[in-house]
């Protein structure tokens, strides 16, 4: 039996901008608990994934959920570095992950 897996949108950083725009984001309780314990508010991560670019080296595919996780580098509103790890499902984008990084 073939498992349904969802493919990789081509245009992520669009796909990001709707959601922002329509605001269908969710943060997972993992991304949750790493703002807090990275002290990394949420206009933080919405202006990374605003204003960054997409990491495409970095996407993975997650065989538990069955769909793609998508890279951004990105700046906080004071200009430090971020990664955010992104998914989507049928309706909404899912912020996975918030990183900082190193300048």
């Amino acid at each position: 039996m073939l498992e349904y897996k969802r493919p990789k949108i081509s245009k992520i950083m669009e796909e990001i901008t709707i959601a922002l725009d329509k605001g269908r984001y969710i943060r997972t309780d993992h991304a949750s608990l790493r703002m807090r314990q990275r002290l990394v508010p949420l206009p933080d991560v919405l202006n990374a994934l605003r204003l960054g670019w997409h990491e495409p080296k970095r996407d993975v595919f997650d065989d538990k959920f069955r769909s793609w996780k998508y890279s951004v580098r990105g700046k906080s509103v004071n200009g430090n570095p971020l990664r955010i790890i992104v998914s989507f499902d049928d309706s909404d984008m899912l912020i996975i992950t918030v990183i900082r990084l190193e300048r």
